[in-house]
This record gives structure tokens, C-alpha cells and sequence, in this order.
């Protein structure tokens, strides 16, 4: 699926109802806008090459 074809307010709806929250009509322009702004920035982090002979960390050490 591309983000074209990507309903934000059917997102936005369906998951706000999954999980029991609750965004009020006032709320729902600021909640659509930052979704918008984090799609690319999830597109980023997705589309990075990983080689499929990485294996996770166990631990976290900075």
C-alpha cells in the first residue's frame, strides 16, 4: 500500500475505536495533520535496506 492510498481519517477512526480513545471534532484536525507528518518519517525507517542475516540485539548498550 502506498501513501496514497492511505485513508488517515479511516486510520485515525478505526484504531481511536480499537483502542477506547476518544478524539473529539476539535481534536481530529491536529491528530489527522501529525499522522500526515509522521508517514514519511515512518517511510524512512521501513524502506531502510536490512540485510536478512541481522539478528537483533538482545541488549540495548549505547
Amino acid at each position: 500500500m502506498s501513501v496514497d492510498d492511505f485513508d488517515v481519517e479511516v486510520f485515525v477512526k478505526q484504531n481511536a475505536a480499537l483502542s477506547g480513545l476518544v478524539i473529539t471534532p476539535e481534536q481530529m484536525p491536529g491528530v489527522l495533520a501529525n499522522i500526515r507528518r509522521i508517514i514519511p518519517m515512518a517511510r524512512l525507517f521501513l524502506d531502510y535496506p536490512v540485510d536478512d542475516e541481522v539478528e537483533i540485539a538482545s541488549v540495548y548498550v549505547p
